[in-house]
């Protein structure tokens, strides 16, 4: 997911500046996280919620968490309950316990491979929406955290005096996603005439992006690479699925001392919810680079900016820098 965006460079950077840190990875599985399936295939239906609210229009009672009618309905013959496999999050959390030694430690809530068993036994420790913790959880996962420090610092890791390492080579990112701030970032500006800030409503509070008044408006960023060295100009975007609410989109990069490029962005996603799309357009010299767009299609909705970066050659231009743009409202 989203989460997993950057998240191995990021660790490697912290490492980096603080490199006699106790590092604590929390690794969490949610009923969210559990699949509903056919048992003895591989069909997956859905998810766990997506099973009991199937049960409720069925039976015309709803199955909540935690109840005697919920665990009872995981034991039916007919289906089987599993956790989801994340292959990717799962070998980005293994390399991050290499990238952070010596001092890294691994805490989590308690499971078993079968879900019902896990749930029946720890449904103390999860919210009935399937995707949070109760005050218990949140309980047990502190004092695995307070525990993982005290560890620590009876260890012969522990250093009084910790040393403070570098951010390695430097980047910048300028970011109203979260904020809906551009004003005031220093080294950046925009075509002010035709370009507004939208705002979304969402779970996780308020998010914004940057985009045209009009489907066909276009507008321009302008930003400078302020190191003595190249660095690698990425730009993230709001995307839907297949069959987009954003259009095509070309974007032009001119840069002071550089040929100008340009580029076609599709902002389509395969997630099943709105996602923000990150792209590393080129590498750029040190000077100022202007990023310029304009719709090649008519859609739903016009184009809508919510970062720029600069970032070293070898950085993993992912990374959302905030919640997914899962809105329930949106301006249009």
């Amino acid at each position: 997911g989203k989460s997993m965006d950057g998240v191995l460079d990021l660790a490697v950077r912290l490492r980096q500046r603080y490199p006699d840190a106790l590092f604590v990875i929390l690794d969490v599985r949610y009923p969210a996280h559990v699949q509903w399936a056919r048992a003895g295939t591989a069909k997956i239906f859905g998810t766990l919620e997506d099973y009991t609210k199937s049960r409720e229009s069925e039976e015309g009672r709803p199955y909540k968490f935690g109840t005697r009618d919920f665990f009872r309905s995981l034991r039916h013959e007919k289906w089987a309950f599993r956790w989801g496999v994340f292959k990717e999050r799962e070998d980005t959390l293994r390399k991050m316990r290499v990238d952070l030694r010596p001092a890294v430690k691994g805490r989590g809530l308690p499971y078993f491979d079968d879900v019902g068993k896990t749930l029946f036994r720890y449904h103390d420790l999860y919210s009935d929406d399937y995707d949070g913790l109760t005050a218990s959880g949140h309980l047990h996962l502190y004092n695995a955290i307070k525990n993982a420090v005290t560890d620590h610092v009876n260890s012969s890791l522990y250093r009084r005096n910790p040393r403070l390492g570098t951010w390695g080579q430097g980047d910048e990112c300028f970011s109203w996603y979260t904020s809906g701030n551009i004003e005031s970032q220093p080294g950046l500006r925009y075509k002010r005439n035709g370009l507004q800030m939208e705002e979304f409503e969402t779970k996780e509070g308020q998010l914004y992006a940057l985009s045209t008044d009009s489907h066909y408006g276009w507008g321009w960023i302008a930003v400078r690479n302020k190191f003595d060295s190249p660095r690698s100009l990425c730009i993230s975007y709001m995307s839907s699925g297949i069959a987009s609410m954003y259009p095509t989109t070309e974007v032009l990069l001119s840069c002071e001392g550089q040929r100008q490029k340009r580029f076609v962005i599709q902002p389509t996603t395969t997630r099943s919810w709105h996602f923000i799309s990150t792209d590393k357009l080129a590498m750029i010299s040190p000077g100022q680079c202007t990023i310029s767009w304009k719709a090649m299609e008519m859609a739903d909705r016009p184009f809508r900016i919510t970062a720029v970066k600069i970032l070293p050659r070898t950085a993993n231009p992912g990374g959302v820098l905030g919640p997914k743009a899962d809105f329930n409202f949106d301006p249009y």
